[in-house]
């Protein structure tokens, strides 16, 4: 057996995608016994910092026996990213309602379950991912049709300017950003998730400002916790329910 590799993380890496890149699936890499204090350091797998080191054991060779002659499928054994989300509308689920999940390329429609939860598969690589929610367009009172007036002058013959599609739908879309939230435990990961969960925050950038603090303690008052407007360690577990690691 061929000696193992270690991967310095950058911003965007995961076990996952390291794991993919080198061929293994992110169970062999993240419990492999040389990871021992990563996985002490990190409380997940998907969630790493630029930094950590990563051991990469080295690929086992298997030999198989096929006939010839004949065309044969090999399938490398992987498991799929997935994207798991809630959708909330007014606090209430947005229960099975009709989207369109596009990643890496790919497009495909689904419904979202009793409880507003979507979960798709990804590529372990992708960085991208979009739903999109197509709306009814609200009834316009105003906007009704006039009746014919027969002492109407005729209309100019000069074309009026192309007036917007009213029959296209509406849509309300989301975009997410795979693989780039830091760890809850840090100013950044927390911001970044308070972010999602509709606490306005100034930006995700690791500084404990005022609009910060403000939504720490609404956050903490949410969920019934000690209102200290801090990144206390309570504080991080809860946000870590949300969203692994």
């Amino acid at each position: 057996m061929g000696k193992g590799s270690r991967h310095t993380a950058s911003q965007g890496d995961s076990v996952e995608s390291i794991a993919y890149a080198a061929g293994h699936t992110w169970e062999t890499v993240w419990d492999a016994p040389e990871n021992s204090e990563l996985r002490e350091l990190r409380s997940s797998a998907h969630v790493i910092q630029p930094g950590d080191e990563v051991y990469i054991p080295p690929l086992e060779l298997r030999t198989e026996s096929i006939a010839t002659g004949q065309q044969h499928k090999i399938r490398r054994k992987s498991v799929p990213s997935k994207l798991t989300v809630r959708f909330l509308v007014d606090g209430e689920p947005r229960a099975d309602a009709a989207y369109t999940f596009s990643c890496d390329g790919v497009e495909r429609s689904g419904t979202t379950d009793g409880d507003g939860w979507l979960e798709e598969s990804t590529h372990p690589l992708a960085t991208l991912a979009e739903v999109r929610f197509t709306l009814e367009a609200p009834e316009d009172p105003d906007h009704l049709e006039e009746p014919a007036d027969d002492d109407a002058e005729p209309a100019d013959d000069e074309p009026e300017d192309e007036e917007e599609d009213d029959d296209a739908p509406l849509e309300e879309v989301f975009r997410f950003d795979l693989r780039e939230m830091d760890p809850s435990s840090e100013l950044s990961g927390a911001q970044a998730r308070l972010h999602l969960l509709g606490y306005g925050v100034n930006g995700i950038d690791g500084v404990l400002d005022e609009p910060t603090r403000v939504a720490l303690r609404a956050f903490q008052e949410d969920n019934e916790l000690d209102i200290t407007g801090e990144l206390d360690d309570a504080t991080v577990a809860k946000l870590a329910e949300f969203t692994d690691g």
